[in-house]
């Protein structure tokens, strides 16, 4: 039959979601963060957090190596943590 797609009864999430929890987006607890990491997108804010990251000390025990492959740490957020590092 030309003209019809097949139908694909595949459940699995899009390439783009892989390694995210949609549903745990929203339920972040930011007040955990200290003021210093606001700056940050919000995707670099949740890494810190699932990472047990709050303050800025806490950085010191992460290499820049370990940092950059959190899910949701770009260059942007990158730099402003390796900035953070080196202000103790």
């Amino acid at each position: 039959m030309m003209g019809r797609m097949a139908k694909t009864k595949s459940k699995a999430r899009p390439k783009a979601m892989a390694g995210c929890d949609p549903l745990a987006v929203g339920k972040a607890d930011y007040s955990k963060l200290d003021a210093t990491f606001a700056k940050l997108a919000k995707p670099a804010q949740r890494a810190l957090l699932n990472s047990k990251i709050h303050k800025p000390k806490d950085l010191a025990k992460w290499s820049l190596k370990d940092l950059a492959a959190l899910h949701g740490v770009g260059p942007s957020a990158l730099a402003t943590l390796k900035r953070l590092r080196s202000e103790k």
